[in-house]
Order: C-alpha cells, then structure tokens, then sequence
C-alpha cells in the first residue's frame, strides 16, 4: 500500500508440540518497473506475438439495430499455437444476442498494427441492443498453450520450442445506442 522499507513480522505456528518460526524480513518497496524487454523471456514472447482482439461492426447503433462482434485469435509467425481453452465467456447483458456457429477454424493472413499475422476467427455472435445509451460488450479470456522458440538448439541446429501457457483478453468495447428515430419502425 505504500513505498518504502517495511518490515515483515516473524511468523509462528506450532506442529505435534514443536514451535516453528520464521525469520524476520525487511523489503523494499518502489515504484513500478517497467516490464523487461530482453528478447530471452519466454512469457514476454508469447506477450509480443499474440493477439486476442473484438471487432464490432457498429460503434453507434439504433435500439434493437443488429451489430456483429467477431473475436479474432492474431498470431506472429515467430510463434505458434497447440491448444487453447475459454477462461471466461462474455455475458451479453443489455442485448439480445445469437451466436454464429464456426465449423472449422480457418487460418488466414492478415495484419495486426501493420506487421504480418496469422489470424482465426474463434466466435462471432450478432447481438440486438435492448436498450439505448451506453453499453458494454464484456471481453472474452482465453489460456492458450503458444509455442515460442527458445536459446536452445538441437543436434541439427534447429531452434528448440517452449511451451508456455498465457491468459489473453479482449479488451472491453463500448457502444452508444441511439434511440430509434421518429416514424421509423423496431425491427
């Protein structure tokens, strides 16, 4: 809660008659830090090189006008994917929503802040807003087993891959619905 050197107290408990303590400790405490940038870091690789981003049709839509939002999984070619899981689904509230089934992933080129990336469209739902004003879309999280390429080579001096597990996020999208104008029908 605050900066500075705080102590942390020692620490007791007692097992079948016999006290166990710890040692007392004092820590540091600073400002944040930025995140570190070294290339070797497997957890910032996967950071760098995947995406996870809500596209929605409609920024400003009528009362009950339909608006797509399409959830696309962006990935670098320095890295792949092996497997991943939703952690938590977006809840439509304030919309009537109807989920688009996909068949297949199908993986396709694209771009993602101008540089080249792989991308599969995960989930698309069509959603109605109920009522006027602003609405939130929620994100949709996902764990994803990536691939990243590690220092390590093997006999044949081809690059040895990683695993490691990251959780990545939709950011939130706001929408600002408009009342429906004057003579003009709900759908």
């Amino acid at each position: 809660k605050k900066r500075g050197n705080l102590g942390i107290g020692q620490a007791e408990i007692i097992i079948d008659d016999k006290t166990y303590k710890t040692s007392p400790l004092q820590v540091e405490i600073t400002a944040a830090v930025d995140k570190p940038t070294d290339g070797d870091s497997s957890q910032i690789i996967a950071e760098d090189n995947l995406h996870l981003v809500a596209e929605v049709s409609k920024a400003n839509p009528y009362l009950n006008e339909a608006l797509t939002v399409v959830y696309k999984l962006y990935v670098s070619p320095r890295v792949s994917v092996s497997n991943w899981r939703e952690l938590d689904s977006p809840k439509y509230n304030d919309f009537w929503s109807q989920s688009i089934d996909i068949k297949q992933l199908r993986v396709e080129n694209g771009e993602y802040r101008g540089e080249p990336y792989r991308y599969v469209v995960l989930r698309k739902t069509i959603l109605y807003p109920q009522k006027t004003g602003e609405l939130n879309i929620e994100p949709l999280t996902l764990s994803i087993a990536v691939d990243v390429p590690s220092e390590r080579r093997d006999i044949f001096g081809s690059r040895i891959y990683k695993t490691v597990n990251k959780t990545v996020a939709a950011d939130n999208k706001q929408i600002k619905v408009k009342e429906l104008p004057a003579g003009k029908p709900a759908n």
